[in-house]
């Protein structure tokens, strides 16, 4: 009977490994950042093969079967030194090429104005942050790196490189 068991218990947890890594994953929300779309303790159920997943252990991924577009709703690790070993959950706003731009908490993809239901805006006035500096290195080209001082309402044309998503 012991041995039984014992291949039960390895059987179910080489299926769970798989299972987890390559299929399907939980993840519970801890933050209000997407509230009104995904509420503090919220659990989403992520489908790992849509866009592939990475093997564990290594840094290779297995292709997924779908593309990411604009709007899709993507758990993802920020770019180090950000965060170790944490995993966000945020819009997919821009896609390689996009030139991108917030004018007076309008978002513009490529010259247009986007209509975003699920955004709220808090009575607050705009703000300036330090961690904006980023956006110096991918400004739509002819716009001056030394007097763009971009706001949380107001930044951009930024353009979106090859291999790069914009999240929010």
């Amino acid at each position: 009977a012991l041995v039984e068991w014992t291949k039960s218990i390895v059987v179910a947890a080489i299926l769970f490994v798989f299972l987890r890594s390559f299929l399907v994953q939980t993840f519970v929300i801890t933050s209000g950042s997407m509230e009104n779309t995904l509420l503090v303790g919220d659990m989403l159920v992520v489908n790992r093969a849509a866009l592939g997943s990475r093997i564990p252990l290594t840094n290779l991924r297995i292709p997924g079967y779908s593309e990411p577009r604009h709007g899709d709703v993507i758990v993802f690790e920020p770019p180090p030194p950000d965060t170790v070993n944490m995993k966000l959950v945020k819009r997919l706003i821009g896609l390689p090429g996009d030139t991108l731009q917030m004018r007076n908490r309008v978002l513009y993809i490529d010259g247009k104005a986007q209509d975003e239901p699920y955004v709220l805006h808090a009575a607050v006035g705009d703000e300036s942050y330090p961690w904006m500096e980023w956006q110096k290195k991918y400004l739509l080209p002819g716009i001056d790196p030394n007097t763009y001082a971009p706001t949380r309402d107001n930044w951009g044309p930024l353009v979106i490189p090859d291999g790069y998503y914009f999240m929010m």
